[in-house]
């Protein structure tokens, strides 16, 4: 008991909950909780009326001027998959990039970085399943003696031979 009041279990919850929802979400009710949000007919001062607005902010001029000619000699840029194209790409953006802030430099030295890690790690691991699925598809037998029991004939048995249905099978012979 909880404020004096009865607690209520799951199997009355739900049937409580379910009078009181068709109770209260009524076509009517649901139009008035827009209407006094004003989204029904949508009235933007309303809507926006308890929001704060967000402080306004300085923002720096961009960083990054990008001259025209180097666009013109780059059209056909090829994303660089291997972990030398990756380094030889930041090399050439290297060169413009020491004109950046500081800050924007570490950035960039960051993301190269990471990058760099990521494909010659990806290398890495492409190398080594090439070099297993060539081992796996060698033709070499495997060195060393057969065991007995991989060339060993099995004996099939004849349905003949099956005792019928009902009927008590014999004990077998070689009980240990």
């Amino acid at each position: 008991m909880r404020l004096g009041l009865p607690s209520v279990g799951n199997s009355y919850f739900t049937l409580w909950y379910d009078g009181a929802r068709q109770r209260a979400f009524t076509p009517r009710n649901i139009l008035a909780g827009w209407a006094r949000a004003g989204l029904r007919p949508f009235d933007r001062d309303r809507v926006l009326r308890d929001v704060e607005p967000l402080p306004a902010r300085d923002l720096p001029p961009p960083c990054l001027t990008i001259d025209p000619s180097l666009l013109a000699q780059d059209r056909a840029v090829k994303t660089p998959v291997t972990a030398a194209a990756v380094t030889s790409r930041r090399a050439k953006i290297a060169r413009h990039v020491k004109d950046l802030e500081p800050k924007v430099r570490h950035e960039f030295e960051k993301f190269a970085n990471a990058a760099e890690g990521r494909t010659a790690q990806r290398d890495l691991l492409e190398h080594k399943t090439a070099m297993l699925e060539a081992e796996n598809n060698e033709k070499v037998r495997r060195s060393g003696p057969t065991p007995s029991w991989v060339g060993a004939k099995a004996r099939v048995g004849r349905i003949s031979k099956l005792p019928e249905p009902g009927k008590q099978r014999r004990p077998p012979t070689n009980v240990a």
